[in-house]
């Protein structure tokens, strides 16, 4: 023909995988909007201070992203149970005003028992029953793999900078007023404008 050379199909995957690894690419992917939500813990921690004794309770932030519009949502809690977990989920729920098709979390233990290689995973039946009730569909991440929910590991960086960088000198006393300060942060993280460089 043109004097390309032809490959075999086993050579050309095997060149297109050393291709791929070298290059480190990615793939684009389109969400729908509104069909999934990704949710995560994010790792970094903020404090509210008991008024009567000034002891410091940790306070654990939830994050929820819709991929399509990268609009997230935000909340500080006590602990990483289940039952504020699940609060948190319902929160995002009215804050979003409706629910998704999907619900990809990844495979934390308070909400996925287990979730082996080839096999459905074992869900927390509370959480189970939360999607059930809101008509959705729980779609853990694959183990170790954090990009399966991309949108959301890149929005807690973007969160921790905007929203817990914004609050790091004030002093909460309370879990509600802790909440309130980052829904108003939360207002201007996601009405921002996105400056993307070419």
């Amino acid at each position: 023909m043109s004097g390309i050379p032809f490959y075999q199909y086993s050579y050309f995957c095997k060149k297109y995988r050393e291709f791929v690894n070298k290059h480190n690419l990615t793939m684009h992917i389109n969400h729908k909007p509104g069909d999934k939500l990704m949710v995560d813990w994010n790792g970094t921690r903020m404090a509210v201070y008991d008024q009567y004794t000034g002891e410091m309770i940790p306070a654990y932030l939830f994050e929820a992203t819709l991929p399509f519009s990268m609009y997230s949502y935000v909340q500080a809690c006590p602990s990483m149970k289940i039952s504020d977990w699940i609060d948190c989920h319902i929160q995002a729920y009215h804050y979003f005003d409706g629910t998704t098709r999907l619900l990809v979390p990844d495979n934390l233990k308070t909400g996925v028992i287990s979730h082996k290689k080839y096999e459905e995973p074992v869900l927390d039946k509370s959480y189970q029953e939360m999607a059930d009730h809101y008509g959705t569909t729980i779609i853990p991440t694959r183990v170790r793999k954090p990009k399966d929910k991309a949108a959301v590991e890149c929005t807690v960086g973007d969160c921790t900078a905007a929203i817990v960088g914004k609050l790091r000198n004030r002093k909460f006393y309370s879990f509600d007023d802790l909440n309130q300060a980052i829904l108003k942060e939360l207002e201007k993280f996601n009405t921002r404008s996105l400056h993307i460089s070419a």
